[in-house]
Formats: structure tokens, C-alpha cells, sequence
């Protein structure tokens, strides 16, 4: 049941005196039960616009989709040319719809016509602007606050879907951009259940169709899920300088001891000069591996960002100075490759971007988008592993709202075509919030 009507009173009591006018009391009744609404609802022998309003005043109490597709029914008999029987019969539906329409729009809806039907449709406030990842950490943020109120394993979850496509599309007009973007969303929850299936996150899984009422019925994705990835901690990341320090103190540090027998001791001198296999995680932190095959990465000695230039000789390849080191590379060989399409990845778009920019961004509103902020961390995670340089190299955002570089970065001296669409990306993606 609707909580909130879809159609103000005053627009239904408008439309009804319209669709009033064009019909005779039986016929009107007639048409009113063929279209879906109980005969107790009609209330034949009112007048002609009651039967109407009292009509569309019980349509606007159902399920948000079943009253728009009744709604839109009852709206074509006033508007569907046929019902004119004049030669400017076109005309005059036309300027009813648009009459419509303007009051319709104050309730986010349209009558709109496709193939020879008028149907009503809700007008999206907004687009849907998640990506494929949004969905992911919806469902994995769903799970995790799920378990936390019971903290109880081998439990299954329902994840609730969304509208059942199967109903959408046999019920409903699919045309209909609110229809679609109901299609739309179920398929994109249903992709993101299956990356955490594939990812083992989630064990197994199953969609179940639960109808609601005669018309309309939801999907749940019932779902086991690996608990210990929600509550296992990360081992710590051993850092260069961190090995160094360990296998220093380990290999080189010498101990005496004395050791008590028959009331006199004794030093014994050790000297450890094997050291066991230290388990860390990121041990080769300048090689890569693709295909089985290991690359290796340029290595540089630690270096201030203001002694590192990088100039992209085009969109994959560049050439570094690092202090008095050079060295050409492509984003491959400096860990930018996206695995899963083996193209650069969004840290390495940014970084070209950058360059294209004079090695800043446009203004950055406050806060910051999460995506811009990712693709920044990543892109100084990796130039800090590649010039052993803890700090950012970014200046500090808070002095001037942008992401502006400490590195000299050169962009290519012909600019080739734009794959990666910079101009767009900057103007756009750079400034949305």
C-alpha cells in the first residue's frame, strides 16, 4: 500500500471531470471494471466523474507500480485519439496530454505515448549514478551489519534484490524509464552478489522470487557468507626499512650468556649466522608479476619529490629522472596495469591526466568525492614504493582545494588522440561532488 498518494486529490478530481465528459454512465462503468477496478470501487450509478474519482482515488492506494499502470489505463480513455471521434482528433489529444502533464508534473509524473498506448510513467528525480563497486560495498555493508547484531556463524542472509524482473518485464511496460531503471538496479545487486560469490565472500547463494500481491513480487538473494573475512585482521605489512632493521639485529647482534652448572658458569659466545625465512607480505617491492613472469620495476635510491621529473613520452610510456638516475618505463612496468583488462588503470588515467593539467587538478569541492580520493592514494602509494619516499607527494589540499603535484610532470609534446577523454575527465570527474 502507498503511504503517500501518487496523484494529488486535485489533479485526480481534474482528470476525472474530463474522462467524465467523453462517456455515458454504463459504458464509462464498463470500461472502468475491464481496466481492473472492482465494481464496488466504481460505485455505478454515481455521476459520471465520481465513478472516476472514486476509481483512481482506490488505484492510488495499491503498490506504487500497480497504481501507476492502472492510473495510466484510466488516463487513456481521456487522452487515446480513438476517444474523440473528430476529424482533429490527434490535435486534441496532444494538447489534453500536455495539459495533463503540466499538472502531472507536480506529482513527478508523464503521460507519455508508445506504440499507439498512452501510459503514465514516474519522472527519475535523479540518475542513478553508482558504479558496479557501489553495489558491491552496499551488499558487503548490508552483510556486516547483519552479522553484527547476532555474531552467530553459519547463518543465511536475505538480501533483498529489488523488484522481480520477471514481473517487471511480463506485468509492466519494460519502455518505461521507471520500469527500467527498476530492471536495471536488480541486475546490478544481482552482479554484485555474484562478484562476492566469485570472490569467496560469499559461499553460496540463491534467488528466491516472493510475491507480494496478484501483480507484483520481489527477488532476495539467500545468502551463506564467510564470516571470518568480516572478522579477520590484515597481518602487517613489512616494510623495506622494517626487513632491513629485523634481519640487521637478527644476523649481526651477538649474545653471551652464562649458564650455572655445578655452582660455577661458563660464557658461551653465539653468533647467529643463519637466519630462518622471514614471512612478510610485499617483500619484492620493485617486481611484479604477470603471467607466471616476474618484472621488474625501475629501482631508485630514496628521492625527494622535488628532484623527480617524469615526462610521458604518450599515454603508456614515460621517461624519469630521479636525482641524478634516468630511466624509461610504461605503466606496466611501474604498476599500473589493471588486471582485469590488462589497460592502465584509473590511478594511472589520473596521473595522466595530472600531467595534461600542469600536475594539478581543477577546484575540489569539500569533501571530497571518495573516487577521486582513491584513485589519488593509490597513485601515491605507488610513487612512494618506487622512490622509497614515505611523504606525499602531493601538496597539502586544505591551502588550495585541488590535488597538486610535488613532482615535475611533463606531458607529452604532441598530444595523440584522446582515449582516455582528459578534457572531459578534468572538467567533469575532477568537480563533481
Amino acid at each position: 500500500m502507498n503511504t503517500k498518494a501518487l496523484i494529488r486529490e486535485e489533479n485526480l478530481e481534474y482528470i476525472a471531470r474530463e474522462i467524465g465528459d467523453r462517456y455515458s454512465g454504463i459504458p464509462l462503468s464498463e470500461k472502468l471494471e475491464k481496466i481492473g477496478v472492482p465494481a464496488n470501487e466504481v460505485g455505478y450509478p454515481n455521476t459520471k466523474w465520481r465513478m472516476v474519482f472514486d476509481s483512481m482515488v482506490y488505484c492510488n492506494s495499491l503498490d506504487e507500480n500497480v497504481a501507476i499502470k492502472l492510473l495510466g489505463k484510466i488516463i487513456e480513455l481521456a487522452v487515446h485519439p480513438v476517444n474523440f471521434a473528430t476529424p482533429d482528433s490527434i490535435e486534441k489529444s496532444e494538447k489534453l496530454v500536455a495539459d495533463f502533464n503540466k499538472r502531472l508534473a507536480f506529482d513527478k509524473l508523464s503521460i507519455n505515448e508508445l506504440d499507439g498506448d498512452y501510459r503514465l510513467y514516474k519522472i527519475s528525480s535523479r540518475p542513478n549514478t553508482k558504479t558496479s563497486t557501489d553495489y558491491v560495498i552496499e551488499a558487503i555493508n548490508f552483510f556486516k551489519d547483519e552479522y553484527n547484531r547476532v555474531r552467530i556463524a553459519g547463518l543465511k542472509y536475505e538480501y533483498e534484490i529489488g523488484d522481480s524482473v520477471e514481473t517487471l518485464m511480463n506485468v509492466f511496460d519494460v519502455e518505461s524509464p521507471h520500469i527500467q531503471d527498476a530492471i536495471d538496479e536488480n541486475r546490478a545487486k544481482r552482479n554484485a552478489i555474484e562478484q562476492l560469490h566469485r570472490v569467496g565472500f560469499i559461499k553460496e547463494y540463491e534467488i528466491e522470487e516472493r510475491t507480494k500481491d496478484a501483480y507484483y513480487g520481489f527477488d532476495f538473494a539467500i545468502c551463506s557468507i564467510d564470516e571470518s573475512k568480516l572478522t579477520k585482521k590484515e597481518e602487517p605489512v613489512a616494510t623495506d626499512l622494517g626487513v632491513e632493521t629485523i634481519t640487521d639485529t637478527v644476523i649481526r647482534h651477538e649474545h653471551t650468556h652464562h649458564y650455572p652448572i655445578g655452582g660455577d658458569g661458563f660464557p658461551i659466545k653465539m653468533e647467529i649466522t643463519k637466519m630462518p625465512e622471514l614471512r612478510f607480505k610485499n617483500s619484492e617491492e620493485n617486481v611484479l608479476t604477470k603471467n607466471k613472469k616476474k618484472i621488474s620495476l625501475p629501482k631508485f635510491s630514496a628521492t625527494d619529490w622535488n628532484k623527480v621529473t617524469i615526462r610521458f613520452i604518450d599515454e603508456h610510456n614515460v621517461y624519469i629522472t630521479a636525482d641524478t638516475k634516468t630511466a624509461t618505463a610504461d605503466y606496466e612496468t611501474l604498476g599500473f596495469r589493471d588486471d582485469k583488462s590488462d589497460k592502465p588503470n584509473k590511478a594511472w588515467v589520473f596521473f595522466f591526466a595530472l600531467a595534461q593539467n600542469n600536475g594539478e587538478t581543477m577546484t575540489i569541492p569539500s569533501p571530497v568525492p571518495d573516487t577521486i580520493k582513491q584513485k589519488k592514494r593509490q597513485l601515491s602509494d605507488r610513487l612512494k614504493t618506487l622512490f622509497k619516499n614515505d611523504t606525499d607527494p602531493f601538496y597539502d589540499f586544505t591551502e588550495t582545494n585541488t590535488y597538486k603535484m610535488k613532482v615535475k610532470l611533463i606531458p607529452p609534446t604532441e598530444s595523440k588522440e584522446d582515449k582516455y577523454g582528459v578534457g572531459e575527465y578534468l572538467h567533469e570527474t575532477m568537480t563533481s561532488d
